[in-house]
C-alpha cells in the first residue's frame, strides 16, 4: 500500500493542530507562566507554515514557500525564548535575532537569485537544528526540583526534532538533489521525523505545566502549613501574654502597694487597684496623664522632671512626692520605675510601684527633731561644764596656786630656800591648770562662737598639731557668718575626725581643707595613714563615727569615707548654705 505524502502531511498538521489548540487554551488559563504564551504561540506559528506549504502549486513562491519558512523561522524562535522564560532568563539575543534574519535572507537567495531546493534545505534545517538543540540545552540546564518527566519530555521532543533537522541538513548538502516536498527514501524519513516531533512539542508543554501546576500546589500547601504553624505558635504567644497579663493583673491587685505601667509614649496604660483604692478615682480617670492631677502642686514639676528625664534616657528612676488620698489628705509616697522591655528586648514602657511612706518621714523628721534636741543639749551641757571649769574650779586653781607662791616668797624672805615639795606642787598644779584650760576650750571653745568657725578650726589645727604630726588647714571663699548650728556641726565632724586620726591612723601629716563651692560648703580630712575597711568601720557602728553621721544628717548634709588598710583616709562633708547667709567669707589662707 502506497501512502500519499500529502495524507501525511495532513494528519501531521491536523495533530499539530489539535495538540496547538490544548496549549493555547492552557496558555489562556496559565497566563502567569513564564514562557508559555511564546510556545503557544509558536504552536500556532508552526501549522500556520505547514497551512502555508500545503497551497497549490499556484499559489506565489512568496507565500507557499518563503511566507511558510519565514514563519517557521519565527516559531523556531519562540520555542528558544519560552525555554529562556521558564527557566527565568531574558526571552533572546541578538545571536538568536540576527540568525534568524540571516536564515530567511539565505533562503531568499536560492530562492529567487541561485534557485536550489538543497540549499535552501541546508540553510532552514541547520538554523533551526541548532536553535532546537539549544533550548533543549536551556530546559535541562541545572533542572530544578519538581519537573521531572515534563521538563525531560519537551527537552527531549525539541533535541530530536534538532538533531534530525541536522541530519537532513547534512544529508541535504552531501545527497541528490529534489525538488519535491515529501519523496520517498531517506530524504522523505527526514522530513517526516522532523515534522512529528514539532506537532508533539504541545504535549511536552501540556505535561510540563501539569507539573508547574503541582509544583505551585505542593509550594502553596508548605506556605500554608508554615502559615498555619506560625498562626498557631502566634495563638500559643498570645494566649501565653494574656494568661501573663491576667496573672500580673491578679498579683498587682493582691499586691500591698500601688502598681503602675506605662506606655512607649509615657502615657499611663494601667493601675492596679491598690492605686485606685488609694486615690479614690477610677481607673479611666487615672490613665493617660490622669494620675498626675492628685500630685501637690508643689511637687508637681518635680515628680514630672524626674520622670520625663529618666524615660528619655530609660533608666530607672526614683523619687518622692505628695499625692492626694481619697479622704483629701496628701500623703508622702516613694514612687520607683524600671524600664519595661519585650522579648526582643524592645523598649515598651515603664513598670513601677508606689509606697506610701508618710509614717516613715514622719519618724525620721521625729527622730531628727530628737537628735536635733539631743545635741543642742550635749553642746549646752558641754558649755556648762566649761563654764563651770573656768569660771569655779579654774578659779580655785589659780587661788591655789597663788596661795602657794605666796607660801615659796615667804620662805625666800626669812633666809631659807624654798622647799622641793613646793616647787613641785607649784609644776604640778601648772600642769593642771593647762590640762583645765584645754579640756574648757574642747568642751566648748570660745572663739567658735565669738570669731566664727574658720578660726575656731585654726586654731583646733594649731592645739593638735604635735612634733611627730602636723595638721594643716586650708580654706577659700568661706562666708564670715554662719548659722550656729551650722558651725557647730561642722567644727565638731572635723574635730572627730582630726582625734580618730591622731589616735588610730599612724600619719606624720593631716590636711583640713574648707571651700565653698555653688551649692554650699565642703570640708574634707585626709591623711596617708594606715586605714581601715570603711564598710566594716560602718557595721560596727562606731560612737565617733555614728555622731559624726548622724551631725552631717542635722545640717542637711551628708558624710563620705573613703578608706583602705594600708591606703590611707579621706573623709567628705558637704553642707548646704542658707540662702541668707552672708556673702562675705574670709580671705583665702593656709594654716599648718
Amino acid at each position: 500500500m502506497r501512502i500519499d505524502p500529502r495524507t501525511v502531511l495532513a494528519l501531521v498538521g491536523g495533530l499539530g493542530l489539535l495538540c496547538t489548540g490544548l496549549a493555547t487554551i492552557l496558555w489562556w488559563t496559565r497566563r502567569t507562566y513564564p514562557g508559555f504564551g511564546s510556545w503557544a504561540t509558536a504552536g500556532v506559528l508552526a501549522v500556520l507554515s505547514l497551512f502555508l506549504l500545503f497551497l497549490g502549486p499556484n499559489t506565489p513562491d512568496l507565500i507557499r514557500r518563503l511566507g511558510a519558512n519565514a514563519t517557521l523561522v519565527a516559531a523556531t524562535v519562540l520555542y528558544i525564548g519560552g525555554a529562556r522564560l521558564f527557566r527565568g532568563r531574558p526571552a533572546g539575543g541578538g545571536l538568536v535575532y540576527g540568525g534568524a534574519v540571516l536564515t530567511v535572507g539565505v533562503y531568499t537567495f536560492f530562492l529567487y537569485i541561485v534557485p536550489s531546493t538543497n540549499a535552501r534545505a541546508v540553510a532552514m534545517s541547520t538554523f533551526i537544528g541548532v536553535v532546537l538543540l539549544a533550548a533543549a540545552r536551556t530546559l535541562l540546564d541545572r533542572r530544578p526540583n519538581g519537573h521531572s518527566f515534563g521538563l525531560w519530555l519537551t527537552a527531549g521532543l525539541f533535541a530530536l526534532c534538532g538533531a534530525t533537522h541536522l541530519v537532513r541538513a547534512v544529508y541535504s548538502w552531501v545527497g541528490p538533489a529534489f525538488s519535491a516536498l515529501f519523496l520517498s527514501g531517506v530524504q522523505g524519513a527526514l522530513d517526516y521525523g522532523t515534522a512529528v516531533p514539532m506537532s508533539l512539542f504541545p504535549i511536552g508543554f501540556l505535561v510540563l505545566a501539569d507539573e508547574v501546576v503541582l509544583s505551585d500546589l505542593f509550594v502553596a500547601k508548605e506556605q500554608s502549613l508554615r502559615v498555619d504553624a506560625e498562626a498557631a505558635r502566634y495563638r500559643e504567644a498570645e494566649a501565653a501574654l494574656r494568661e501573663s497579663e491576667r496573672l500580673f493583673r491578679h498579683v498587682a491587685n493582691a499586691a500591698p502597694v500601688m502598681i503602675w505601667k506605662a506606655g512607649a509614649d509615657k502615657l499611663c496604660t494601667y493601675v492596679n487597684q491598690g492605686w485606685l483604692d488609694f486615690t479614690g478615682r477610677s481607673l479611666k480617670q487615672e490613665l493617660g496623664n490622669g494620675w498626675a492631677e492628685g500630685i501637690h502642686a508643689d511637687d508637681i514639676e518635680q515628680c514630672l522632671s524626674t520622670y520625663t528625664n529618666a524615660f528619655d534616657r530609660r533608666e530607672s528612676f526614683q523619687t518622692e512626692y505628695r499625692l492626694r488620698r481619697h479622704d483629701g489628705e496628701y500623703r508622702w509616697v516613694l514612687d520607683q520605675g524600671v524600664p519595661s522591655l519585650d522579648r526582643d528586648g524592645a523598649f515598651v514602657g515603664y513598670l513601677g510601684s508606689a509606697t506610701d511612706v508618710t509614717e516613715h518621714r514622719l519618724a525620721e523628721e521625729a527622730l531628727s527633731t530628737i537628735s536635733r534636741r539631743l545635741i543642742a543639749a550635749q553642746e549646752e551641757e558641754r558649755a556648762r561644764i566649761a563654764r563651770e571649769l573656768h569660771d569655779d574650779i579654774g578659779q580655785q586653781v589659780m587661788l591655789l596656786g597663788l596661795e602657794i607662791e605666796e607660801v615659796r616668797q615667804r620662805g625666800e624672805r626669812q633666809g631659807g630656800n624654798a622647799d622641793s615639795l613646793v616647787d613641785s606642787a607649784a609644776d604640778r598644779l601648772q600642769y593642771l591648770a593647762r590640762s583645765l584650760h584645754e579640756l574648757t576650750h574642747r568642751l566648748h571653745p570660745a572663739t567658735l562662737e565669738i570669731i566664727g568657725l574658720v578660726p575656731a578650726l585654726t586654731g583646733l589645727a594649731r592645739e593638735l598639731s604635735r612634733p611627730d604630726l602636723t595638721i594643716g588647714f586650708e580654706y577659700n571663699d568661706v562666708p564670715a557668718v554662719l548659722p550656729k548650728e551650722l558651725t557647730i556641726g561642722l567644727f565638731r565632724i572635723v574635730q572627730e575626725a582630726l582625734q580618730n586620726a591622731i589616735k588610730h591612723s599612724g600619719a606624720d601629716h593631716v590636711s583640713v581643707k574648707l571651700m565653698a563651692e555653688p551649692d554650699g560648703l565642703v570640708a574634707t580630712i585626709a591623711d596617708e595613714g594606715v586605714g581601715f575597711d570603711a564598710d566594716l568601720a560602718h557595721c560596727t557602728n562606731g560612737l565617733g563615727l555614728v555622731s559624726m553621721v548622724e551631725r552631717a544628717a542635722l545640717i542637711g548634709g551628708s558624710l563620705k569615707i573613703t578608706s583602705r588598710p594600708n591606703g590611707g583616709t579621706h573623709i567628705e562633708i558637704r553642707a548646704p548654705l542658707p540662702a541668707s547667709t552672708s556673702s562675705s567669707s574670709a580671705p583665702p589662707a593656709a594654716v599648718r
